[in-house]
């Protein structure tokens, strides 16, 4: 099977995902997906920017390892609560190597992941 075959019959690609409403372990929506960022050493999708809120401008990166991914949703397996609580990124940062890391400890993941920007 051809690399354009599997992506075809598999995982949604990143531009199908943005919009795509992300929704928590009890199934409520977190908000709709902004930006997907890949792991730059497996090429994998890695986490999900979702913004907190209508006239926020605060956003917050989701892990994607162990999320379902459909072409309309992204049911991740983390609650509300945490990724709420989890730090947040204002509307037009870049995300930092400071903050990747902060990301990674938040959720219990190990170490940063290099982004592809």
């Amino acid at each position: 099977m051809s690399e354009q075959q599997h992506r075809a019959d598999g995982p949604a690609p990143e531009h199908a995902l943005v919009g795509a409403r992300v929704m928590d372990s009890t199934g409520r929506l977190l908000g709709h997906a902004l930006r997907i960022l890949r792991d730059a050493r497996t090429d994998s999708l890695a986490f999900v920017s979702v913004r907190d809120g209508v006239l926020s401008g605060r956003r917050h990166l989701i892990p994607l390892a162990a999320a379902e991914i459909g072409y309309e949703r992204i049911d991740v397996p983390y609650p509300r609560s945490l990724v709420m609580s989890s730090p947040r990124l204002e509307t037009g940062h870049r995300v930092l190597p400071e903050d990747e890391a902060a990301v990674c400890a938040h959720y219990g993941l190990p170490g940063p992941t290099p982004w592809i920007a």
